[in-house]
């Protein structure tokens, strides 16, 4: 583009007023804001005529939101991927509003330059606008699309063609036996799979180790299933997806020729594309790209995939801390989940005798069991490296290891002059006493990137457009080992020469390198280097470490310097710190910036906050948005919202959505609906599909239906699973259990589930029918809703049957009746009332008789009260002796009391043990404690969600923090 005489620079006036723009945005803290400004402005005008639409609003939705931003860079940056000369909105009320506005906030140029006021500057620059504009328009369309078609073929491989007309060579398909041609394709096993998702558009992950013929399969597929349909092959580097992904949408405006838009877009190698979410593979990227109503290829290596993976579920801290937030999300690797796998061997339906005919005689010296590994001489070039590595006074076994230490920093690949300078260093590393001669480094690049034959499009280093090398993807696992130290490597990098080269990206890849080994402790150090040299993801990725090894001041001050540098993933982090004190002001002012960058996390929080505040139709505007960028959760709440107007089809559209990518609490609303419906096996369906999913209370309403279906074993192992609270457990025999026992029982199960009323229904129909039991939880009830009176009347109707409750002594400690209290509990301890033994040990404890507490205490947990346990555990902790709280803890944690789980989980956490404080606090929040405060287990959701925010988790965290604001449905 630069050597086009027709692209126009931009004049001195142009780059005043841009600046001036660029000067008024940061001041009105981003460019919705000032159109905010700009719209109160017009809105303070005595008429309303000629004031478009769009600056009536208060651009609080998503497409508003986008309007704005568009308008407000076309007019600072100027339109198009070129980003030709900047606009300016014509004679009336905007433009009149767009000088005040901007004088208001920038009254003085922002730079030195000729004009002393915007008015001026706008004027001069209308002047000159118009002056070029009559100076022959008709070359604009042309140029215009002579800079899209040059756009597209920076980001693409091959040029956009039908798949029958593909060049395989273009495409790096060329084999070594062959003379560089393509080699006879040997149908695979996978293919069915393959050419099967091409039924309807979608995300598909085309997996397996490097060289199994993932690229050429789907080559052959598209060919044979798709011939005519347009092909977008991508260019595997991490910066061209943005514009890959906007000239992709760009195809689906109205005005766009339906020939040009793709019917498959292959996203080969994507591990190289990466997953930063400023340039990078992103949850939202992919569903944009979806939108179009292409097919989405997205072929990664399994050990990339592997990785990816790990980031989010079997990360291992080192010293209670890991490097998270670094890309990888939920939302992205539930869209990752149609695969289909190329296993590098051939299985037996394989045949390939027929793809031998016509290669090379060496070729039969290769394990033809891997032919993609044999085409492209895996082997041989494996072989090449280990002996330039033998050789340690070679020039080329420097520029190897230089290639492997490129290989950490710039995965992607890297230039000549860097693999120079790495050369350099492994050189004099080696041979400390010898001249460094430049003049032969040439010979050792030939000997690296020649093929087994002249023509092989495989070699030790690979080049695209010479301009770009890296290391032969297939060697990276035998010549990189996770134990290479890279001290050597940043020292080179870190000297000033480096700078330009991108310094900043190779610290950060650096760091990445050593969080995907687990080396958390390097990858720290490393991570602090890369933030000090301006990476704002190094920044985010610090913030979560330094956070989880308790130092909140400067989690706050990494994300803080991150946000400032635009990174909306720490904005979304500080929102979340000042929500979790109550500062829900300070939350939006986080929030709506972090909205206006396009995070769909922030949209979720958002909405939840404005949906908290009661402003309904924002929540539902926000969530819209986050659910068409791939977020869930979103689907589940405007299906909430939805059943709350009364629209059960719409909240059963949604909530069926949301159940196909896996909310467990959609499918539990879906089971309801059914239920409700008289569609009895249609509802366990749903509720198995729920339980599996993690959802509770799908356990408790399958056990009541299997119950009340005679299938009692059934309901037990269901009730024994989901209702585990310590002292109710449902344990129903089949020879004894009486329709009374049955409602109370049910009952329990419908306060579990937050059903209050229909928990009462069911207990005073026990009651009548003589349950005891459901005469204390009705009392118990009335007692939570502050009617003492009624609770006591029923706790001595129970009394009165031969079921005393210590509550009744509790009724008697509430009125200051000390003396009665204790005499009823001293009454139950005598009748081995273990309840009466934990209050009767709370009075001794908050007497100062701690001894007396304890041995109370004591015959209460040997009877089993979970309280007593839990109780006693406090005692050890303060005695120092953290293995008996541990032990005691453990007891009543298994019993499935709450606050034991709740506890026990900081005291595994402290110990470094992440993983079991999830699974301690995941128990608690799910489980809940029917006898307990409620309040515990929603405690034990923000834990989750602080836990997993840490883990870097956010869409994980966002749901638990959710939850842990709304009750379930």
């Amino acid at each position: 583009m630069a050597d086009d005489p027709g692209e126009h620079q931009w004049t001195l006036v142009e780059r005043a007023y841009s600046d001036w723009l660029a000067a008024a945005r940061e001041k009105a803290r981003g460019a919705v804001n000032l159109a905010r400004r700009i719209a109160r402005k017009i809105a303070e005008t005595e008429t309303s005529d000629g004031v478009p639409k769009n600056w009536t609003t208060d651009f609080v939705s998503e497409a508003d939101r986008k309007w704005a931003r568009g308008t407000v860079a076309r007019w600072e940056k100027g339109a198009g991927a070129a980003r030709r000369q900047p606009q300016a909105p014509k004679d009336g009320p905007v433009r009149e509003a767009l000088v005040e506005t901007v004088t208001a906030l920038v009254p003085k140029p922002p730079t030195e330059m000729e004009w002393a006021t915007f008015r001026e500057l706008l004027e001069a620059f209308t002047s000159e606008r118009t002056e070029r504009q009559e100076r022959g328009a008709g070359q604009e369309k042309a140029r215009a699309l002579r800079e899209r078609d040059e756009g597209r073929h920076q980001f693409l491989a091959a040029w956009p063609v039908p798949a029958a007309q593909l060049d395989p060579l273009s495409l790096g398909l060329g084999s070594w036996a062959f003379a560089g041609a393509l080699p006879p394709y040997v149908p695979r096993t996978a293919d069915t799979d393959l050419a099967a998702r091409l039924q309807r558009p979608g995300v598909t992950v085309v997996v397996g180790p490097p060289k199994s013929g993932k690229s050429r399969s789907i080559f052959q597929i598209l060919q044979r299933v798709l011939p005519s349909g347009l092909v977008w092959w991508a260019n595997p580097t991490p910066t061209v997806l943005p514009e890959l992904v906007g000239a992709a949408q760009a195809t689906c405006r109205l005005d766009a020729g339906p020939a040009e838009r793709p019917e498959a877009v292959v996203l080969d190698d994507a591990g190289l594309i990466g997953t930063d979410p400023i340039e990078g593979l992103t949850a939202q990227r992919l569903n944009d790209l979806t939108a179009t109503g292409a097919h989405i290829f997205v072929v990664l290596h399994d050990q990339v995939l592997a990785e990816w993976e790990h980031q989010l579920t079997h990360r291992l801290p080192v010293d209670k801390t890991s490097a998270s937030g670094l890309g990888v999300t939920r939302e992205l690797m539930d869209l990752l989940n149609h695969r289909v796998r190329y296993a590098p061997v051939l299985d037996d339906t394989e045949t390939a005798t027929h793809a031998y005919d016509g290669a090379d005689e060496r070729l039969k010296s290769f394990d033809l069991a891997r032919l993609a590994e044999a085409f492209a001489g895996v082997q041989a070039l494996r072989e090449r490296a280990q002996r330039f590595l033998s050789d340690p006074t070679g020039l080329e076994a420097a520029l190897l290891e230089a290639a492997i230490d490129a290989t950490i920093a710039f995965p992607t690949g890297t230039t000549i002059d860097i693999l120079c300078i790495l050369t350099q260093a492994h050189y004099h590393r080696r041979q400390p006493n010898r001249p460094w001669r430049p003049h032969r480094l040439d010979q050792a690049i030939d000997a690296l990137t020649t093929g087994i034959t002249e023509s092989s499009p495989h070699a030790i280093l690979t080049t695209t457009d010479h301009t770009s090398y890296r290391l032969f993807d297939a060697l990276i696992p035998e010549l990189l080992k996770p134990d290479r130290d890279t001290d050597g490597l940043q020292k080179t990098l870190k000297q000033g020469i480096m700078v330009e080269a991108g310094i900043v990206t190779a610290l950060y890849q650096i760091g990445r390198w050593h969080d995907s080994n687990r080396q958390y402790g390097r990858a720290r150090e490393v991570l602090t280097d890369a933030a000090e040299h301006g990476s704002d993801l190094a920044m985010l990725g610090l913030g979560h470490l330094v956070g989880g090894s308790g130092d909140l001041k400067g989690q706050r001050t990494w994300w803080e310097r991150a946000a400032d540098a635009g990174n909306s993933y720490a904005m979304y982090n500080l929102g979340l710190l000042a929500h979790d004190v109550g500062d829900k002001k300070g939350a939006r002012t986080w929030w709506e910036p972090a909205v206006d960058a396009g995070n769909s996390v922030a949209m979720l929080s958002l909405g939840a906050l404005f949906y908290e505040a009661g402003e309904r139709e924002r929540a539902r505007i926000l969530w819209e948005s986050a659910a068409k960028h791939g977020q869930p959760v979103a689907l589940l709440g405007l299906g909430n919202l939805a059943r709350d107007d009364g629209d059960v089809e719409r909240a059963r559209t949604l909530w069926e959505r949301a159940a196909e990518a896996g909310e467990a609490d959609a499918m539990f609303s879906l089971g309801l609906l059914a239920d409700k419906a008289g569609d009895t096996e249609r509802a366990c369906t749903l509720w198995e599909q729920a339980a599996e999913a993690g959802n509770t209370d799908a356990l408790l309403n399958l056990g009541a239906t299997a119950y009340l279906a005679g299938d009692r074993e059934r309901a037990r192992t269901l009730w024994d699973e989901a209702v585990a609270d310590g002292k109710e457990t449902v344990l129903l025999d089949a020879a004894d259990a009486g329709e009374a026992d049955v409602m109370f029982h049910i009952g329990l199960m419908a306060d579990k589930a937050g059903n209050t009323e229909r928990a009462c229904t069911l207990w005073e129909q026990a009651a009548e029918a003589g349950n005891t039991d459901a005469l204390l939880n009705l009392g118990a009830t009335a007692y939570l809703a502050g009617d003492r009176e009624r609770a006591r009347t029923l706790w001595e109707r129970a009394a009165e049957a031969g079921s005393e409750s210590a509550m009744l002594g509790v009724l008697a400690h509430d009125d200051g009746d000390l003396e009665r209290a204790r005499t009823l509990w001293e009454g139950g301890v005598e009748a081995g009332d273990p309840d009466a033994m934990y209050h009767l040990g709370v009075l001794a404890h908050d007497s100062g008789d701690l001894e007396r507490a304890r041995t109370l205490w004591e015959q209460a947990a040997e009877a089993g009260d979970t309280y007593a346990m839990y109780e006693l555990g406090f005692l050890a902790r303060g005695d120092g002796d953290l293995e008996r709280a541990r032990t005691l803890w453990e007891q009543a944690a298994e019993a499935g009391d709450t606050y034991a789980m709740y506890e026990l989980g900081y005291l595994v956490r402290d110990d470094g043990d992440l993983e079991r404080a999830r699974t301690l606090w995941k128990r608690a929040a799910e489980a809940g404690d029917t006898d307990s405060k409620p309040q515990m287990a929603y405690d034990a959701m923000l834990q989750l969600a602080c836990l997993e925010e840490s883990r870097g988790d956010l869409a994980e965290a966002e749901r638990w923090r959710l939850l842990s604001r709304e009750p379930r449905v």
